[in-house]
């Protein structure tokens, strides 16, 4: 699983801003509200904020975009909640799948409010960028159900629907990702093989339930197209820009069609015999 990293601060006085604001507005001696002031900058870091996928800083001094910031933050402790929640709860599918939705749901919140606010949408905050961050964190949240329906026993025709859903996620998400273009290489890689991963075990499944209704012809063309799939997968130019997990699972799954695939084409033969 991917984690959307914080946006970091740091330290910028707010005060002289906000006396400036009460002196015009209210006719009052601002001086009185020091100590305010003082507790305001100490609780409040710099609205100097780094976008998450580029080198750039954004310097605004807007608390509309400071409202962005933290929507934007929520749904990176989500997806961080998720991974942590991953890696060590093993069977935790209903809190990833809860966590991943309201990572998704901050991000398309930060989305929606962005015209409202009239906060220039570029870097992390233009639309493309958001929209492959909702989409990626959708697909990890219906992964998790994916999972709980794999371990379930659920019918193949079923983690098939299941296992398509997740790939649109993630083939959305690449694709906005990639217009994007502040995403760094190992996210595309991760959203790309991930596509290809689900592409393929929806074909796999898909085969499975050919098989049980004794269309094997049908079964031997979905088994080439999951190996299709895994092959696109695996490509060296994408493997090595993914996780040893993320390898690990391309790997199992394409030795599961290439044992199925070379069992159907025999069975095939026989029948057509």
């Amino acid at each position: 699983m991917f984690a959307v990293d914080f946006k970091r601060t740091e330290r910028l006085s707010l005060a002289p801003q906000i006396k400036s604001y009460i002196a015009t507005s209210y006719a009052e001696d601002p001086d009185v509200y020091i100590d305010d002031f003082r507790n305001l900058d100490t609780l409040r870091g710099d609205i100097v904020v780094p976008d998450v996928h580029s080198a750039s800083l954004n310097k605004l001094l807007n608390l509309n975009f400071e409202k962005a910031c933290i929507l934007f933050n929520i749904g990176a402790m989500y997806s961080q909640l998720g991974v942590k929640t991953f890696w060590i709860y093993a069977s935790a599918q209903r809190r990833l799948l809860f966590q991943g939705q309201q990572s998704a749901g901050a991000f398309k919140t930060l989305q929606d409010q962005l015209s409202n606010w009239n906060i220039g949408q570029a870097g992390d905050f233009q639309g493309s960028a958001l929209s492959a961050l909702v989409d990626a964190m959708l697909a990890q949240a219906q992964e998790c159900w994916w999972q709980k329906a794999v371990q379930g026993g659920m019918k193949d025709q079923a983690i098939a629907r299941l296992a398509s859903q997740v790939a649109d996620y993630y083939e959305t998400a690449y694709q906005n990702a990639t217009t994007a273009g502040n995403f760094t290489s190992g996210w595309l890689a991760h959203l790309q093989a991930k596509q290809h991963h689900f592409r393929a075990a929806a074909q796999f499944r898909k085969a499975a339930d050919c098989l049980a209704a004794g269309k094997y012809g049908e079964e031997v063309a979905r088994l080439q197209a999951a190996a299709g799939h895994v092959k696109k997968g695996m490509e060296s130019g994408l493997l090595k820009n993914v996780s040893s997990y993320m390898q690990t699972d391309l790997k199992n799954l394409q030795a599961a069609v290439q044992t199925s695939l070379q069992r159907a084409e025999k069975d095939n033969d026989i029948v057509c015999e």
